[in-house]
């Protein structure tokens, strides 16, 4: 690989940079309180920009080896449904103690439950079938075309509707978390930067000039500055969003500098391939050890926290590989 192709690093290392997002993501809901943990934690929202770019970019790459449609939908499945459903039980009924029914279960584990007022389950999985579901349909249609124009209106209309929320928000008609929206809010402010996932990706694969790349990311920043300057919530979240995929390209150099950290790359690359599970059992995990050790979390919480962030790893990694034995077997 070419070392001054610094941008394309994002497909070598995808999955250490994958395993620094999830464990973004844990600190972000784990809300660490030491002075320079609590910076970092605050902001490991940013980690799920990771992910949406990443996925978008991987969906390109993959659907450019083989466009058979449901040849993608079946890869798709079958490496989300199956772990979504063993695991989602596993913490709804022994790490959360929920008492619901098999039917509420399924519906929400369905991803069903994500266009109705399901309240277990989490949004960004559904989100992303909602995105695995609509990719081929954007592949065959801009990206195989190479209809640069039609990219230009539809990332004009997504930016038209988080404008729109913006107003919204700005009119203090306020989302709140029990809001059946605030789901769908959460993916619409990803969508640009999982757009820019697959037109990265598209510039590599066709190899195209990467400077567009540095400078699409760059104008994406600044207006991520430009959203944050605003200060309502919503808008912090989008700025950090829209940044995020600038401080992405940098990891993508810096991985390429440092490749030879060879125990950090494979440490990372383990944890990112287990990034699912690793993201299903988070939160249940340590929810269900403040059940049992109320004392320790109260009076220690961050020692408590970063162990249970390690735990949490061992155990989504472990999950990982027996649930890949079990699935090579099965298909």
């Amino acid at each position: 690989m070419n070392k001054k192709n610094s941008l394309s690093s994002i497909s070598k290392y995808r999955s250490p940079i994958m395993g620094m997002a999830i464990i973004w993501v844990v600190m972000f809901h784990y809300r660490l309180q030491a002075p320079i943990l609590s910076v970092i934690s605050n902001y490991g929202y940013a980690g799920v920009d990771f992910f949406m770019f990443l996925s978008a970019f991987g969906l390109y790459y993959s659907m450019s080896k083989n466009d058979n449609v449901m040849m993608f939908y079946k890869i798709r499945f079958l490496r989300i449904f199956p772990t979504y459903f063993i695991i989602g039980f596993l913490c709804t009924y022994f790490l959360y103690q929920k008492n619901v029914s098999i039917t509420e279960f399924l519906w929400v584990y369905s991803t069903l439950g994500y266009f109705t007022d399901g309240e277990f389950g989490g949004w960004f999985i559904p989100s992303t079938v909602v995105l695995y579901v609509a990719f081929p349909f954007l592949y065959h249609t801009i990206m195989k075309r190479d209809d640069m124009r039609l990219f230009g209106f539809l990332m004009t209309v997504v930016f038209f509707l988080v404008g729109y929320y913006v107003v919204f928000e700005n009119s203090n008609m306020t989302f709140t978390d029990s809001d059946r929206l605030w789901k769908h809010v959460l993916l619409l402010y990803r969508l640009p930067v999982f757009f820019m996932g697959f037109f990265t990706a598209h510039v590599l694969l066709n190899k195209k000039k990467e400077k567009v790349l540095w400078l699409g990311a760059w104008a994406f920043a600044a207006v991520g500055v430009g959203f944050y300057c605003m200060k309502t919530t919503m808008t912090v979240c989008l700025s950090t969003s829209l940044v995020s995929l600038l401080l992405l390209y940098v990891l993508a150099a810096l991985a390429n500098k440092t490749g030879n950290c060879k125990i950090l790359i494979n440490v990372m690359g383990g944890v990112g391939k287990a990034s699912l599970e690793i993201y299903m059992i988070h939160q249940p995990v340590i929810a269900a050890l403040k059940r049992m050790f109320p004392i320790p979390f109260a009076e220690h919480y961050d020692s408590c926290a970063l162990l249970t962030l390690l735990l949490v790893c061992v155990i989504g990694i472990s999950a990982h590989k027996i649930l890949s034995k079990i699935y090579a077997k099965i298909w």
